[in-house]
């Protein structure tokens, strides 16, 4: 029983799709037989030099292959189509054209028309002008058949000259020296059609110039000022310096000027150029001269000095500007003491006590910046004296048989002195001279020596020995030292040079 309902159910579904489906079919090719091959536009309107495609649509709604369609225009003059149905407007008028396919002919009307109506003209909006890239902008209102605008410009009331031809055309000004009046005029093109000419309109361009209230500017270490800066375009102009001696900082712009803050920072001259960041040209520059906050100028009265162990000698330090002044010596030889600034002047004095034998370079400068300086040469001689042998003289060195290999003539000895311990000296002798006699080749550097002895104010001989001139040819000259003493008394003494043997 409920198998024999399943097939009598699934029996009446299969008839009722039959019939759907049959109507379906019924009604599409209904409506396939109301539709006709028919053109996309009846009419096609155009302005001249414009274009527009012509379509073939099929009974389904289909664009019909323009290939396998035959166009023709009545008029080629007016308006002609290609072979895919594109029509291009070639001058106003009117054309029929027609479209064959399969054996049927299908007409259609152009019509183009005249671009620009008697009278009708585009109008400059504005003329808008651009220092970034020295550029004026010309705009005008929209012709609806204007396809670009003709620019053409007139200078200083001269001649109008076209410039060129954009949909929006701009006029490119060049780095100008002089005020210069633009007066614009534009016109519409189509083809070989234009509007007439526009009205008129015009820009102003003041030369540039950029001004600053002073060019020169004098500043303390750590001084400020302020100078005002003046420029037609306020937000083009940019400062560069030549070097880091002062700093600078923008202010805020108030009617074309600007304030520009100048902060000395060390001692020099600065160059502030000041340039319009479009037109290099366009410029200004300060000259900053920075002093130093301390001197400018160390200098004493004495150089040199000499002085025994204990004796003190007070030299003047003189300064431009009475700042801080340093004193540095080279060894432990002297001590230094400020005895203090001089009343109504900028000298200051400077106490030096010997304290060792020896040389010492003092040091003495400006405090705040040591480049200013000056030195101070200090010679502190012992309680110490040697006399000189007689000079010039010459000496000989022999060999052990007695025969003489070498003389050496000595033109000038010098001693120095030096403090040892216990209050005691040693002294130092520098020798110098010229061989004047070798044995052997006269291009032989051989050696050559000189004997010595050391006597003191008694007669006593406290030192003796021999001082090696060094090696060197026939005709050479020589400058040898050697330490002929150490730990001798205070007093005086004498030297005699021998021959060495």
């Amino acid at each position: 029983m409920i198998k024999g309902l399943k097939k009598t159910t699934l029996f009446i579904i299969t008839i009722t799709l039959l019939f759907v489906m049959i109507g379906f079919l019924n009604a599409e090719q209904n409506y396939a037989a109301t539709k006709k091959i028919h053109l996309s536009k009846k009419t096609v309107s155009l302005y001249v030099d414009d274009t527009s495609t012509q379509k073939l649509i099929n009974k389904k709604g289909k664009t019909i292959k323009a290939t396998k369609v035959k166009w023709k225009s009545a008029n080629t003059a007016v308006a002609k189509i290609s072979k895919k149905g594109k029509i291009t407007a070639v001058k106003a008028g009117t054309t029929k054209m027609t479209a064959k396919y399969s054996g049927k002919t299908y007409k259609f009307t152009v019509k183009v028309n005249i671009p620009f109506k008697d009278g009708e003209k585009p109008t400059i909006n504005t003329v808008t002008e651009y220092y970034a890239d020295n550029k004026i902008t010309v705009y005008c209102n929209t012709l609806k058949a204007a396809k670009q605008y003709e620019l053409y410009v007139s200078v200083n009331g001269g001649e109008f000259v076209l410039y060129d031809t954009k949909y929006y055309p701009y006029f490119t000004y060049q780095n100008y020296t002089e005020e210069t009046n633009y007066t614009f005029k534009v016109r519409g093109i189509r083809g070989n059609y234009y509007s007439e000419f526009s009205d008129e309109k015009s820009i102003f361009i003041k030369k540039k110039s950029i001004t600053v209230d002073t060019d020169k500017v004098e500043l303390k270490e750590g001084e400020t000022k302020v100078i005002n800066v003046t420029a037609e375009k306020v937000n083009t102009i940019t400062y560069k310096a030549n070097n880091s001696y002062v700093s600078c900082k923008w202010g805020e712009w108030s009617n074309n000027s600007i304030p520009l803050t100048i902060t000395g920072d060390y001692p020099g001259e600065t160059i502030i150029t000041i340039s319009d960041k479009d037109d290099s040209s366009v410029f200004a520059t300060i000259t900053v001269t920075v002093k130093s906050s301390g001197n400018t100028s160390v200098t004493v009265d004495e150089n040199i000095l000499s002085l025994r162990i204990g004796e003190t000698k007070v030299i003047n330090v003189y300064t431009d500007n009475g700042g801080g002044v340093f004193c540095r010596t080279s060894n432990g030889n002297v001590t230094a003491k400020w005895n203090g600034w001089i009343p109504g002047t900028n000298t200051d004095t400077l106490a030096i006590t010997g304290v060792y034998a020896g040389k010492t370079t003092l040091t003495i400068g400006d405090s705040k910046n040591e480049s200013i300086h000056t030195t101070v040469t200090v010679t502190v001689v012992p309680d110490i004296d040697v006399q000189a042998p007689y000079l010039p003289a010459t000496y000989s060195y022999y060999n052990f048989l007695g025969g003489k290999e070498s003389s050496c003539q000595i033109n000038k000895v010098e001693f120095e002195y030096s403090s040892s311990v216990n209050d005691t000296y040693n002294i130092e002798v520098w020798i110098y001279g010229e061989k004047t006699y070798e044995n052997k080749n006269s291009n032989v550097s051989d050696s050559c020596f000189v004997g010595y002895k050391l006597y003191d104010s008694e007669g006593y001989v406290v030192e003796s020995g021999h001082i090696s001139l060094g090696s060197m040819a026939l005709g050479e000259k020589f400058k040898v030292s050697k330490y002929i003493a150490s730990g001798v008394q205070a007093g005086e003494y004498r030297l005699e040079l021998t021959d060495y043997k």
